[in-house]
């Protein structure tokens, strides 16, 4: 009968509620001894997120006088690099011709040379 006693749901509850009890309890003091730590920290942090967000309004000035100043130029800048695509494509196609004219030229001489050799020019 001594152990029955034990094991009524009674009990089994008392002895969980008492369990949460003492870890609700520790948590407390772990975050009480933690918040002496963390307190300083937090208020550091605070201190620097306010200063950075007092900056932002002179930053998105900037930032807006800066962009007005940029887009046209991007545009330009798209504008210039077409132009100098089709440049470089005007002067690869010019190498070609002449490497083309220049090889038909090396190949008339040879021809030339050769038939001097054979006596037929």
């Amino acid at each position: 009968m001594g152990l029955k006693v034990f094991l009524t749901p009674q009990v089994i509850s008392c002895i969980i509620i008492l369990g949460m009890l003492f870890l609700t309890i520790r948590s407390i003091l772990l975050y009480t001894r933690h918040l002496t730590e963390l307190q300083p920290r937090l208020s550091h942090l605070d201190r620097e997120l306010n200063r950075r967000v007092e900056g932002m309004a002179d930053r998105k000035k900037t930032v807006d006088e800066l962009s007005a100043v940029v887009n046209p130029l991007q545009e330009q800048e798209s504008a210039l690099r077409s132009y100098y695509e089709e440049l470089r494509g005007v002067e690869v196609e010019e190498e070609k011709r002449l490497l083309a004219q220049q090889q038909a030229y090396e190949a008339e001489k040879k021809v030339r040379i050769s038939r001097k050799k054979m006596g037929i020019d």
